[in-house]
């Protein structure tokens, strides 16, 4: 096995022994209270990994009886050639977190290179402050041990990712002389190029990289292929050596990969136009051919002296695979290519044709005229709208369709009656009838906006809104204010996750009444969810504490709570979600605005644990009071946490004072409230998807108008109550009693039974005595308790 592949298996071994020690993360150690030395040795006896795992490293860990003498002798026992041996004691020393980093920097200097390897691995993974790690990989990549630069090579990029020096030190180790060191130089230019997003930051490194496509080991070479292809137009300089690197390589897999490089770069390629070409004129191999179509492709416009080649395609019956991709390269290359419009009408026209709509598609591109482009455009949408034919072709196909229309403008009118059906087709995903309405805009704006296409494809539609008065308020006291800025403050000392800031799951909870909470999604563990009393209180006080929970979207007090990715794959990433809902018109003013790319620091891989602040709490905070799923934190399937910080993110928090920012924050928020309530979802004849948006936001709204308007709500939701059918049906029937209700009747109910209103408990009695679902009745006896 070579020494890459060893130390990539070593690092996966790593993870997964990771994730073990993480399920114990908390739990005090029941092992006997053996001595140290005799722990030590059951970590480092190969022939007892069970022990090892269940209850070595839980012992020898931060929680475990030795935890604060343990890190001495887990560090000595680095210096082991067993590669899966230190793989364990580095996980074990990986419990400890940042407090384990200055012992970990001061290992990089002792003399035994296996201790400094162990060092090396762990600072890949720890969580310490960048600053103290960064240095010492840094100067850990001139170890005189190879393995120790290997490790640090790959580490420096998780603690050096925004550093000028991480580059420069990446591009040196292009050229070590080990090829590990080597491939793992190239690897952590990649990483910086995907994961971190730096691209233009890594430029610097492509003469390093251009020099390495002729190492003599290929696992080098190919690191090398992949960060260039990362890089894109950025590496357009190594262009030459890519092609002499073709010309090079025997296997074929490996010129693959190179032909996909040089497309990558795209219009900066041409010089590789001539290559590209030789391949389609000579070789026998499909797959080369594919690929070199395919980077023709890429370039685009400057491929335009290949069209010949790509046209003679067309007509070799035995060379009817490569049809589609020289077609759609066609396509690419655009109204430069109209040497073969002719061809491509002709296999457009004609429905034996697989490749009918990718020859349309690349019509378009190069210039057909709309007079015929249209009435083609629209049959073959016609065609796709038939399940059979849209399984046929690719995914984005119908979508591809409806965009070209809208691209066409004016000249298209004819088509707008067919894509305001789409747009309204419930049938078709939501994606599919927003391109369509978005089409019907781009067309014709006027009857875009009479037939209210900007709305037209939601789930959802809005019925008459109540016509609510907000009954007069309490004017808020100096003292009340400086109470709720006290509580604001106690939000530093929060521990524990909780709905919208737990990396473990996510769900909808109203604080004021946790018996509402819901489970979305999540892993099975004990979340230890815990609800902070100051973060009920301010949700309990609803639109008095907005103004001051807004302002404190920017507090970047840190609270207790630290978040960290404890899995074995995925990451953690900096976001900026926020939702609303599209029929209230501040909200979708204010969010149908793209976003704009932040620096990487705010959206990019999070490679320490994230500390949360008072302000994102706040965030949180702010969405349970409106009833919007405002997440700080948040669980995605798989193993991905999602951090959406309004202290780090000034876009962010922006939006979410634009939307709820007031003079009068009480009727703003009733407004909202009732808009939500007006809400209705979609039914598309068959299931409640899509319908079930509608049926939330009601439900959203009512638990919240009855805790905080109830008297100028309760009527209204009691009259809703007392209307219900709540007779028990099998599923179809029982699908027509939800549409008929215009809302998941049993989550409807369960949300009205938190109210202690006379009217809401008198109309929830009258439907205990008229139903016969076993369900409705255990929500109601629920209630009553």
């Amino acid at each position: 096995m070579n020494a890459t592949l060893q130390a990539a298996l070593s690092t996966a071994i790593l993870f997964a022994m990771v994730g073990l020690v993480v399920a114990q993360d908390g739990e005090p150690s029941t092992c006997p209270r053996e001595p140290l030395a005799a722990w030590i040795k059951v970590l480092k006896d190969p022939g007892d990994r069970e022990r090892a795992h269940d209850q070595a490293y839980p012992t020898l860990g931060p929680n475990g009886p030795f935890g604060k003498i343990a890190v001495p002798a887990l560090i000595d026992a680095m210096e082991e050639k067993d590669a899966d041996i230190r793989s364990g004691v580095v996980a074990t020393l990986l419990q400890y977190g940042p407090a384990v980093v200055p012992d970990l920097v001061r290992a990089l200097k002792r003399p035994e290179a296996l201790v400094r390897l162990g060092a090396a691995e762990a600072l890949q993974h720890a969580s310490p402050d960048p600053k103290t790690a960064f240095p010492a990989l840094l100067n850990a990549m001139k170890d005189k041990a190879a393995e120790v630069r290997g490790a640090a090579t790959l580490g420096v990029v998780t603690h050096g990712r925004r550093s000028d020096k991480t580059v420069p030190a990446l591009a040196a180790a292009l050229k070590d002389n080990d090829a590990a060191v080597r491939s793992a130089a190239a690897n952590s230019l990649w990483r910086l190029c995907v994961f971190a997003r730096f691209g233009r930051k890594a430029e610097p490194a492509i003469p390093a990289l251009i020099v390495a496509l002729n190492d003599k080991e290929r696992l080098v070479r190919l690191e090398t292929i992949a960060t260039i292809t990362a890089l894109g137009a950025l590496a357009h300089a190594a262009v030459p050596a890519l092609i002499d690197a073709y010309e090079h390589e025997s296997k074929n897999e490996d010129r693959v990969v190179i032909l996909q490089a040089i497309g990558a770069i795209g219009p900066g390629a041409k010089e590789a136009v001539p290559a590209l070409r030789k391949i389609l004129q000579q070789s026998s191999d499909p797959e080369l051919a594919h690929e070199a179509i395919r980077a023709l492709g890429g370039i685009g416009p400057n491929g335009k002296a290949a069209v010949p080649d790509l046209l003679a395609l067309l007509h070799k019956p035995t060379d009817a695979s490569l049809v589609g991709t020289a077609i759609v390269a066609l396509g690419n290359i655009g109204p430069d290519a109209k040497a073969a419009a002719p061809d491509l009408l002709n296999i457009a026209k004609d429905k034996s044709q697989k490749a009918r709509f990718r020859a349309l598609l690349a019509l378009v591109d190069i210039g057909l005229d709309a007079k015929i482009a249209v009435p083609l455009l629209m049959e073959a949408l016609c065609e796709c709208k038939d399940d059979k034919v849209r399984r046929q072709q690719p995914f984005y196909m119908m979508r591809t369709l409806i965009r070209d229309l809208g691209e066409i403008g004016p000249a298209a009118k004819d088509a707008t009656a067919a894509l305001m059906t789409i747009a309204r087709d419930l049938k078709q995903e939501e994606w599919i009838r927003k391109e369509a309405a978005d089409a019907v805009l781009k067309i014709d704006p006027a009857l875009g906006a009479k037939e209210k296409m900007e709305v037209a494809y939601f789930n959802v539609r809005l019925n008459t809104i109540p016509k609510i008065k907000l009954l007069p308020r309490a004017t808020l006291s100096e003292e009340n204010k400086k109470h709720i800025k006290s509580l604001i403050a106690e939000l530093a000392d929060i521990t524990n996750p909780d709905f919208g800031i737990s990396a473990t799951l996510t769900g909808d909870a109203f604080a004021p009444l946790p018996e509402q909470e819901r489970f979305q999604s999540g892993v099975l563990t004990d979340h230890r969810n815990k609800t902070a009393s100051a973060f009920r209180s301010l949700v309990e006080m609803g639109p008095d504490a907005l103004p001051f929970l807004l302002e404190a979207l920017t507090d970047s007090t840190p609270t207790k709570l630290k978040v960290e990715h404890k899995f074995a794959v995925g990451g953690m990433y900096l976001g900026g979600e926020i939702k609303g809902n599209p029929l209230n018109p501040v909200e979708r003013s204010v969010l149908s605005k793209k976003a704009t790319d932040e620096d990487d620091e705010e959206n990019g891989m999070l490679t320490h644990p994230y500390n949360l602040t008072v302000g994102d709490v706040c965030f949180v905070a702010i969405g349970q009071i409106v009833g919007r799923p405002y997440s700080a934190v948040r669980y995605q399937p798989t193993a991905l946490i999602i951090i959406n910080s309004p202290q780090a993110s000034k876009e962010l928090r922006d939006r979410v004072r634009a939307i709820w920012s007031s003079d009068d924050p009480a009727k703003q928020l009733l407004d909202s409230l009732l808009i939500d309530y007006a809400t209705e979802g979609l039914f598309n004849g068959k299931s409640l998807d899509g319908w079930s948006e509608g049926s939330d936001r009601q439900i959203r709204a009512a638990m919240r108008l009855l805790y905080y308007f109830p008297k100028e709500t309760a009527a209204l939701i009691a009259e809703r109550l007392r209307a219900l059918d709540v007779q028990d049906y099998e599923q179809e029937a029982y699908i027509t009693r939800e549409v008929k209700n215009g809302v998941r009747t049993i989550d409807f109910i369960k949300a009205a039974s938190s109210s202690d209103d006379p009217a809401i408990r008198d109309a929830l009695a009258g439907i205990a005595q008229r139903t016969d679902d076993k369900q409705i009745k255990q929500v109601l006896s629920a209630a009553r308790k």
